[in-house]
């Protein structure tokens, strides 16, 4: 009977320990997981930003925006398809309408002139390089996204414009939960 309560017992803390080392292993790949996805986006971010920074090089150049539509559009947003964009690219104006699309040749007549990422960057001539808070997009029906966008400044200092990369959500979720 005592060799038998003595197996039992060894069997509870051999199961026991089991458990535990499962769990902290479990943790340990957590934790890489979740180290991993973190960097994918720091650098996918880095990369949108420099391909923002680009495109508002691009939109300066004159000849650039001498160009047809279809042929200026190409030019324009020919980094962010490299680039892998998660989401549509917008050039807006001072005044809050979307000029050009990156999927849309002939954009729609939309302001984002009272979205936050616009205001930050219109009232903000060092705001840099802004990641929005998730709202829901006017310009993909209502989808929960975030937006980065960047200050288009004039010559003289003053507001030109933003352009920003409205990202969907779900563009997270796919990332985190393949």
């Amino acid at each position: 009977m005592l060799v038998a309560i003595v197996m039992i017992a060894l069997s509870a803390f051999v199961l026991y320990q089991s458990r535990r080392d499962a769990a902290e292993y479990t943790r340990i790949n957590l934790r890489n997981i979740a180290l991993i996805a973190e960097r994918d986006i720091e650098r996918n971010f880095a990369l949108y930003q420099l391909s923002l920074q680009t495109l508002i090089e691009r939109l300066r150049q004159p000849r650039i925006m001498t160009l047809p539509l279809a042929v200026r559009r190409q030019v324009l947003f020919d980094r962010m398809a490299t680039a892998g964009s998660p989401g549509t690219v917008l050039v807006v104006d001072r005044s809050g309408r979307v000029l050009l699309d990156s999927d849309d040749a002939t954009p729609e007549q939309v302001s984002v002139a009272s979205q936050k990422y616009f205001i930050v960057q219109r009232d903000d001539p060092h705001a840099g390089f802004y990641i929005s808070d998730p709202y829901s997009s006017p310009l993909r029906f209502g989808t929960p996204s975030i937006a980065l966008s960047k200050r288009i400044s004039e010559s003289d200092g003053s507001f030109g414009g933003i352009v920003v990369l409205v990202i969907s959500l779900d563009y997270f979720r796919a990332l985190l939960f393949r």
